[in-house]
């Protein structure tokens, strides 16, 4: 298959990355999900654009909000090993069809505010701005409750080479695990046994599944879920 060029030349940093050498076995879903929570360990993800057609295929976009975040991830995950192979980064050509609507209305707001005279519109603007604002904080509250009292009542396991992960999101698969996983050191394989929304990840050292447990205790995976993790019991 012949890959078109999606990616700018001269290196010139955008929001969008563009991403290429991706097994084209994993379904489109389990890409999204995998590249989603590998990548949105450093920033605000606006979209992920991934398909299965000639000209997309073994390729994929990740658009950031902000050029900032697209390059610590792109310097970060250059060469990382995606289900089984190497992932190979370029800021892309063109800006995304979202970053651009993005763009667009943002510079609308900003010029209906200097233009809307009227106090009444000005006013149901701000109430819908409110609640949006509302339900962000609320889940934000709920979530960083339910990590407080997690880690308040934890009491880890001996240490093993061997994690559990406990209460997993029925959306979290296997890829998605190996992609978080994956990416320390020691790594070695994931079992995961979705009826019972839990999975072990085993590493070839102690030493190096709890770097992966300090690393990732917590993690957040929805906007209420996150991970819950401890080493396997010893028999």
């Amino acid at each position: 298959m012949q890959q078109i060029n999606q990616f700018n030349q001269e290196g010139i940093p955008k929001e969008t990355l563009y991403l290429k050498n991706i097994n084209d076995k994993i379904s489109s879903e389990d890409i999204k999900y995998g590249l989603y929570y590998l990548f949105k360990q450093y920033g605000e993800i606006v979209e992920i654009v991934s398909k299965k057609n000639n000209t997309m295929r073994g390729q994929a976009f990740v658009v950031f909000d902000n050029i900032t975040s697209a390059t610590n991830a792109k310097s970060l995950l250059q060469g990382y090993n995606f289900y089984g192979k190497a992932l190979s980064i370029q800021f892309a050509k063109n800006s995304s069809e979202k970053t651009l609507q993005l763009e667009e209305f943002d510079k609308n707001a900003r010029k209906k505010r200097r233009m809307n005279k009227n106090p009444q519109e000005n006013g149901e603007d701000n109430q819908n701005q409110n609640n949006i604002h509302s339900n962000q904080a609320n889940n934000n509250q709920v979530f960083q409750q339910q990590l407080e009292q997690h880690q308040q009542n934890v009491q880890l396991n001996a240490e093993s080479n061997i994690l559990h992960l406990e209460e997993l999101p029925e959306q979290i698969t296997k890829y998605v695990l190996e992609s978080l996983f994956g990416q320390y050191p020691g790594y070695v394989e994931t079992r995961h046994i979705p009826q019972r929304q839990m999975a072990f990840v085993e590493y070839q050292s102690n030493d190096q599944a709890k770097v992966a447990l300090i690393g990732l205790q917590g993690f957040r995976l929805t906007e209420t879920e996150f991970l819950r993790i401890n080493y396997q019991k010893q028999q």
